[in-house]
């Protein structure tokens, strides 16, 4: 049975007749004074009866609160006076009953409206108000009463207080009772942070619809206390001395300081108490801190530790101390050594802060004024908690009552961490977890609201301290595992400095307070070192030798000064003591031995042995005689340069000298060499020779020889190796020749004296294998050769002539280069040796690296990865050239920076393996720093826009159009500008694009339905050129110039601010103006005149000569993809910090023509302190996504939505409308943009850093409420203080570090409250990072992620096909797309059938990932594979949608997966439309041709033709079981429509009798009616449910 058609029908009809009801006004609204008389008409409710007959009777229903109203007849009239317990708002409902009980009803509201004449008083308040610095939290530090001549019966004579702009950085600092007037301090005061405070306070009566208010500003001045102890930059000095130093002779001096002021501040020098009667006598100290000697140093004593005590004039003083270990050095120090005292004489903690306050314990307020406001024990006080407090803990108990018995609810308004507490309950509750490492204090605006229809309502402040519990450990860093140390480095030389941390340490409390010292520090090993407790500082405390001790293996300790717990942590790491050559050869001074006069010639004389105890090069010990030794010495004995044997040079005689004293140098290879005198003393004996007395005759000769060095192949395509021979001219008499060679310097290799024939140069010659015998495998040394001659084979040999060194390898003809930051030097080098090759036309590669001096520049090494230079080895000869550019730092400086850099060879050169592993002589590079053009410069285009020069030069852009803001060369930044406000009086940046050579990143949002943020072109090869990083809405780009570029992308605008390099004076271009120091020459034209207009400082106005000169036009615009063919690639080199690798230019490769080898390098060489902390937040964007392709696969670029007429081709335009509107004055704007600012704890801090511009923002602030009619850009405005307070920060190094010991630096405390946006106001600053109240979310909390999200569109329009993709993600595109707990992607799943009809599944929620605010990578299941075709299956897919809050969803976008095989679809925002290309079937997504079988099961065969497709089940035995189970299937479909359509027809009595209406228009698809008066299904109202049939 294929099919069954069950029918039912019911038709019933059903005509009520009934009477009318009544009719009244249904609501009415009024207003009355509370001095109104009893029996005033409050309202006529107008009702009446369209039935004959019907009389109408009035009833209070609900509203009357104590029957103060009364009915006659159809009118209100007030049935009593009001008194004090007067309810200023009745919301009542008053039924109409006609005779035949028909009814109406009518809400009638009273607004009870005081009169209300007199504002309030505030009286009895102090000012100024002094208080200590060290007055802690919880300290009550004034008081007054407030008052109002208003009747005391109303609400309008009932007064509270509190502080102005309560929300603000300065009003948190303080807690004020608003009905005692207690004023508290809730801060931690320093008098040497911020001496004064400016505080408004407000009084304000309880009239809820016109309250009057008072305001009274006070002083509060901060008195200085002694509350710093002296601060020394080092608490341990280690100071060499000799014995014989002169009484009174300055040994060191120690430098100290104390913040305080007055006598407070007042530092002085004592020697400490506990010091020895030995030290007491032998030092003493001034007042300066110079430290001399008293007494002259007697004993064996090596050294002596002086304990000085340093204090404050203050009252009570403080004070510290410091050690001193002076060491005798000429008193030898390997002797027993006195046990140091250091680890007991540490400095002492810092003074803890005042220990706060907890005041919730104090007596509960007398209630006054109007009783039926909520009623509070205290509406003032300040709570302190461990930071242990747990989760769901009750803090206090706000002991709130209503006198009228209305129900209170509770709310946090706003303050510092609010949303970690809940007050629901009427009890302060802790609901997330907090850490006092980073917020230790909560100010916190609690709001009690009854539930009568007045909403009356009271505030309570509380201010809430969390006490540090010690829960971190310290931590140690910059401690190498291990340190190298030269055995030279002499008593007292820091080698290393370590830092300590501690999470603990926000506010000066002992836990968070540490010091540091080495474990057993009197062991033999650990007292060879000294560490300072506070600095860290390491110290050599011993004379290091590497030939006793080469490693000491210490324990670095810290710990924090906790005086319960305190924590501890340990580091052990090695001190690794290097050779220095500090011993000389140990030879016999003396030898002796005895000859005969007829002894041969060659005879072994004597054997110098030496020793030399130092390794490498310093153990290595050469030979050579003493140029004091006589001539007849020199003549007749020679010494072997290597091996220190002796031997007789000529024929002895008795008769003319029976002794000879010859005196042999015994020198190292150390760097100086160190060297030792032999004296060999050689008796001559008698022979009876019969011979007359010798005569000493040798040859003379003038000549000078020379090394001539040549290549010889080893065999055929062998590799190159060197021959060098001594060239000098043979004499034209039969002399013997003696040839020696030396390598730098030192002797290698002597020839025995061979006759002068033809070949006497080649057979003395030197060869490469002879060198390789000695251990000389590379080039880069030395070499000459010296010869003497004899005239005969054993008679005296004459004076040695000998040759100039030769350099084998490559000269370094550049030795220094200075240079400046951005600036190219010149080395040139030059090799002096021919380079053997196998082949001809090889090349000889060399790369170069950098070793930083100080600074620790962090490059890669290897050869392969750095830049050098080719050397053909045809022209080896030539000079050539590596070009380095000085690297730009992002910190400011001004200085020299010396760094070395080295060129190296491969490890392996085959052609000719002696040029292998080389490396060339030291270059110095000196890099000169000058910062100060740059220092607090920036480039701004932010809000209308207005737009700040590169010298503080104030624009004021009012049209709109594309400008090039900022062009350096092929760097360039181009803005867009468009109408952003109703008015059409503010114009705002809506696009920015940033152009690096043929690199260029976009953001824009001009006219598009969403932003277009990407990579549209991507050519630069080196991923240097361009760097983009985003945090969310935060992006900074990185020009290869060291430029950086901020935008803060808002939904309606994007504010820019450029920060310039050194490379920019003098050559920068665009709006930004010419950086030079100056604003008067900022308006330099593109044609490079100079405009006649002028700018101003002072104000931002506008210069449309200039502006129109910067005015890109269509056929020049970054935002045009069709113009990049045009753009030309980037030439300048990158300078900016790059930590993984080098920057270089290509070099092209003299032999082959291609790009090879590189020829410059480019490095940061200068200090590497993390660029910005808060960086770790960027992520880079990669260059994937390029062009109009995009993410993850093709991208299409956003619809354009806004007017045509984007680009404006002239400045004229209607001037600004600059009256003031909407109520705003000069006065009250200049006092919004005040308090805005006052208030604003990021700006309060950071205007105090003195290159952060505070007055363009505050202008920016005025002139934009005065455009605008409304503060929309206020917030924005203070983006500009942010940013250029961010980047100040991290570009001074100093504020790194803390300038009191123990305290915080100034860059925690600054970025601890620099958040984006100041959260928007929708939020708290938890350090630096925006925690947003709920339902906001983003970077700044701008974005209400209750609303639901605009998906516009998704990748490929919707399209997904199969044949190449698996399908299982999609990119979606719209606004604004933010990330939260809850953020989601929905992908539900959808089969559309052949004939339209579809089915949907239950969507399933992902997690995406964010490209952008603008784009979500969504991931959508994967289906599995089906045992059987679906025989309805046409196109699948998913409709996708998008929630920032998991709860509200984005309107659904179709995803189709189809096959191009055998389908062509396309997708609209109605659904899916698809057809077949040939006769085919489809099922699980794949095309099956009319006759193929189904792939997951044999038993399908398809069936097609091109109006019909189908699964054919084939009749075969195996199929059998297939169509059994397909009957049975239709069977019991068909009893389960029986069920249901009798199961329907019972629903349909049922509701019939309820006499529901039902809209004919209903489906099962919509429930709810949505599709009144459309009979087509609309597929997206179906997106929750789960079938459509």
């Amino acid at each position: 049975m294929k099919n069954i058609i069950l029918c039912f029908g019911l038709i019933s009809v059903l005509y009520l007749t009934k009477a009318a009801p009544p009719t009244c006004t249904p609501a009415i609204s009024v207003n009355i004074t509370a001095t109104e008389p009893i029996d005033t008409l409050i309202a006529d409710l107008n009702c009446s009866d369209p039935d004959p007959g019907d009389t109408i009777t009035l009833s209070f229903q609900s509203g009357n609160t104590d029957t103060q109203f009364k009915i006659s007849g159809g009118n209100i009239l007030l049935a009593k006076t009001f008194t004090a317990q007067v309810t200023y708002q009745y919301v009542m409902v008053i039924l109409a009953t006609d005779t035949n009980s028909e009814t109406a009803t009518v809400s009638l509201t009273v607004q009870v409206v005081n009169v209300n004449n007199n504002p309030p008083v505030i009286s009895g308040l102090p000012s100024p108000i002094p208080v200590r610095e060290s007055d802690p939290i919880g300290t009550l530090i004034a008081t007054c009463t407030h008052t109002d001549q208003d009747p005391g019966n109303t609400l309008a004579g009932q007064t509270r207080v509190g502080i102005s702009k309560p929300f603000g950085a300065a009003a948190r600092k303080w807690v004020l009772d608003s009905q005692s007037c207690e004023l508290y301090i809730n801060t931690l005061l320093d008098y040497e942070t911020t001496k004064e405070y400016k505080v408004d306070i407000l009084a304000w009566d309880l009239d809820p619809h016109n309250p009057r208010t008072t305001t009274q500003q006070i002083t509060i001045n901060v008195l200085d206390v002694n509350d710093n102890q002296p601060s020394c930059t080092e608490y341990l000095l280690v100071a060499p001395t000799l014995s014989t130093t002169a009484i009174g002779a300055p040994i060191t001096t120690i430098n100290c300081t104390d913040p305080d002021v007055g006598n407070s501040g007042l530092v002085s020098f004592q020697l400490d108490a506990s010091n020895s009667a030995t030290v007491t006598n032998l030092f003493e100290v001034d007042n300066t801190g110079k430290l001399t000697l008293k007494s002259g140093i007697t004993g064996p004593t090596p050294f002596y530790e002086v304990l000085i005590r340093v204090q404050d004039g203050g009252s009570p003083s403080l004070f510290t101390r410091v050690l001193i270990r002076v060491v005798v050095t000429d008193v030898p120090q390997d002797g027993p050594q006195p046990n140091s005292a250091f680890t007991g004489v540490l400095p002492p903690p810092s003074p803890e802060l005042p220990t706060p306050l907890d005041t919730r314990n104090k007596p509960a307020l007398t209630p006054t004024g109007a009783a039926n406001i909520p009623v509070c024990a205290l509406y003032g006080l300040t709570i302190v908690i461990p930071e242990t407090t747990s989760v769901g803990e009750t803090l206090y108990d706000l002991r709130c009552t209503d006198p009228d018995g209305d129900t209170l609810s509770y709310s946090i308004d706003k303050g510092d961490g609010y949303n970690k507490f809940d007050v629901s309950t009427g009890s302060l509750k802790v609901i997330k977890e907090f850490n006092s490492d980073f917020t230790f204090k909560f100010s916190l605006y609690i709001t009690v609201t009854d539930d009568s229809p007045s909403k009356l309502s009271t505030m309570i402040i509380i201010g809430l301290f969390v006490t540090n519990s010690n829960d971190n450990t310290p931590v140690i860093k910059n401690l190498p595992s291990i340190i190298e140390v030269s055995e030279a480095k002499p008593f007292g030389a820091v080698i290393n400095k370590c830092i300590i941390n501690d999470k603990d340490n926000k506010h000066g409390e002992l836990p968070g307070q540490t010091r540091v010292g080495l474990a057993n520090p009197n062991d033999a090993v650990t007292k060879n070192f000294l560490v300072d407790s506070v600095t860290c500082n390491l110290y050599v405390n011993t004379e290091l030798d590497f030939e006793t001790t080469t490693s000491y293996v210490l324990t670095l300790l810290a710990w924090d000064l906790d005086q319960t717990a305190p924590k501890t942590a340990t580091s052990t790491f090695t001190v690794m003591v290097t050779d220095a050559n500090d011993n000389a050869p140990i030879c016999p001074a003396t030898l002796s031995t005895t000859l005969a006069e007829d002894a041969a010639i060659n005879t072994v004389v004597q054997t110098v042995t030496c020793i030399d105890v130092d390794t490498g090069d310093n153990k290595k010990v050469y030979f050579k005689m003493d140029e004091s030794n006589t001539a007849l010495v020199k003549a007749s004995f020679d010494v072997s340069g290597t091996t220190g044997v002796v031997t007789l040079q000529a024929s002895l005689d008795y008769e003319t000298q029976t002794s000879h004293e010859v005196k042999i140098i015994a020198y190292d290879g150390g760097s100086p060499s160190l060297s030792f005198t032999s004296t060999i003393q050689v008796t001559v004996m008698d022979v009876n020779d019969g011979t007359a007395t010798q005569t000493y005759s040798a040859p003379t000769y003038t000549a000078k020889p020379d090394v001539m060095v040549s290549l010889e192949q080893l065999g055929p395509g062998g590799a190159g190796s060197y021959k060098f021979t001594c060239d000098f001219p043979l004499d034209t008499n039969p002399l013997h020749y003696l040839v020696k060679w030396f390598i730098d310097g030192y002797p290698v290799y002597s020839t025995p004296r061979i006759l002068n024939t033809a070949d006497v140069q080649d057979l003395t010659k030197l060869t490469e294998a002879k060198l390789a015998e000695i251990g000389v495998t590379t080039v880069g040394f030395t070499i000459k050769c010296e010869f003497r001659a004899s005239f005969e084979i054993n008679s005296f040999l004459g004076d040695n002539s000998t040759s100039d060194e030769k350099f084998i390898g490559i000269k370094v003809l550049t030795k220094t280069i200075n240079i400046k930051q951005g600036e190219e030097g010149i080395i040139q080098i030059q090799a002096t040796a021919p380079i053997g090759c196998q082949t001809n036309g090889c090349s000889y590669p060399l790369y170069t690296y950098i070793e930083q001096n100080g600074f620790g520049c962090s490059l890669k090494t290897s050869p392969t990865e750095s830049c050098g230079v080719s050397i053909p080895a045809a022209s080896y000869s030539d000079v050539y050239e590596v070009k380095v550019k000085g690297g730009i730092t992002y910190q400011y400086g001004r200085g020299i920076s010396t760094s070395t850099l080295k060129l190296r060879a491969p490890e392996v050169f085959a052609d000719h393996p002696m040029w292998s592993n080389y490396v060339l002589d030291d270059v110095t590079v000196n890099i000169e720093q000058n910062t100060a053009l740059i220092e607090g410069s920036k480039c701004a285009a932010f809000v209308d826009p207005r737009i700040v020069t590169f010298d503080r030069g104030l624009l004021d852009l009012q049209v709109m159009g594309t400008y090039t803001l900022y062009k350096r060369g092929e760097q360039e930044i181009q803005i867009t500008t468009y109408q952003c406000d109703t008015e059409r009086n503010a114009w705002c940046v809506c696009g920015v694009a940033i152009r690096a050579g043929r690199d260029v990143y976009l953001m824009n949002k001009c006219g598009l339905e969403f932003h277009d943020l990407r990579y549209s072109l991507c050519e630069e090869t080196s991923s240097d050129v361009l760097k983009v990083e985003k945090f969310e809405t935060l992006y900074q780009v990185y020009l290869p110039t060291g430029t950086r570029v901020k935008v803060f992308i808002r939904p309606d605008n994007m504010n820019v601010f450029i920060y310039p390099s050194v490379m920019d004076i003098g050559v920068s271009r665009g709006l930004c103006g010419n950086l030079s120091g100056i604003s008067k020459d900022d308006l330099i034209l593109k044609n490079g005149a100079q405009s006649t207009e002028t700018v101003s400082r002072a104000r931002f106005e506008p210069a449309p000569i200039f502006f129109n000169s910067w005015k890109v036009s269509t056929g020049d615009s970054l935002f045009v993809e069709a113009n990049y063919p045009s753009l030309t690639g980037y030439t300048g080199g990158a300078f900016a910090y790059n930590a993984d690798s080098y920057q270089c230019q290509p070099l092209i490769n003299p032999l082959t023509g291609g790009t090879g080898p590189i020829s410059s390098t480019a490095c940061n060489l200068f200090s590497n302190v993390n660029r910005v902390v808060r960086d770790e937040l960027y992520i880079p964007v990669e260059k994937k996504n390029c062009g109009s392709g995009g993410s993850r696969r093709k991208r299409s670029a956003p619809s354009y939505t806004g007017e045509k007429d984007v680009e404006v081709t002239t400045l004229s335009r209607s001037k600004r409308n600059v009256e003031w509107k909407n109520g705003w004055t000069l006065e009250s704007t200049e006092k919004f943009c005040n308090e805005l600012f006052n208030t604003s704890s990021m700006v309060s801090l950071c205007k105090d850093l003195s290159l952060v511009d505070v007055y363009s923002a505050k202008v920016a602030c005025v002139m934009d409420i005065q455009l605008t009619g409304n503060n929309t850009f206020s917030l924005a405005a203070m983006s500009s203080i942010r940013s250029q307070c961010i980047h100040e920060l991290n570009s001074n190094e100093t504020f790194f570090v803390p300038s009191i010991p123990g305290q915080p630096p100034i860059y925690d405390l600054i970025s601890a409250v620099t958040c984006p946006g100041e959260c928007t106001q929708q939020g708290s600053c938890i350090d630096g990072i925006c925690e947003c109240v709920d339902g906001f979310g983003g970077v700044d909390c701008s974005v209400d992620i209750r609303t639901k999200p605009l998906l516009v569109k998704l990748h490929n329009d919707g399209l997904c096909d199969l044949k190449i993709d698996n399908c299982t993600e999609v990119t979606a595109f719209g606004e604004t797309f933010v990330q939260t707990p809850k953020t989601s992607c929905k992908a539900t799943y959808f089969e559309q059938k052949e004939t339209g009809e579809m089915e949907i599944s239950v969507g399933v929620a992902t997690k995406p990932y964010l490209e952008s605010i603008s784009e979500a990578v969504c991931q959508v299941p994967e289906r599995p594979a089906q045992s059987k075709p679906n025989s309805y299956e046409f196109v699948t897919g998913y409709m996708i949608s998008f929630t920032n809050d998991g709860s509200t969803y984005s309107k659904p976008n179709y995803m189709a997966i189809y096959h191009s095989d055998c389908q062509q679809c396309d997708v609209t925002s109605d659904g899916v439309n698809c057809t077949f290309k040939t006769p085919s079937c489809i099922s699980g997504g794949q095309c099956y041709s009319d006759g193929a079988d189904y792939e997951h099961n044999s038993c399908y065969t398809c069936s097609a033709n091109t109006t019909h497709r189908a699964w054919v089940l084939k009749d075969l035995d195996e199929c059998e079981d297939e169509e059994e189970e397909e009957s049975m299937l239709w069977v019991i479909g068909a009893v389960a429509g029986v069920l249901i359509s009798v199961a329907l027809m019972a629903v349909i009595i049922y509701l019939i009798k309820r006499k529901n209406k039902i809209s004919a228009s209903r489906t099962l698809l919509d429930p709810e009616g949505k599709l009144a008066g459309n009979g087509n299904y609309k597929k997206s109202d179906a997106f929750e449910h789960k079938t459509a049939i």
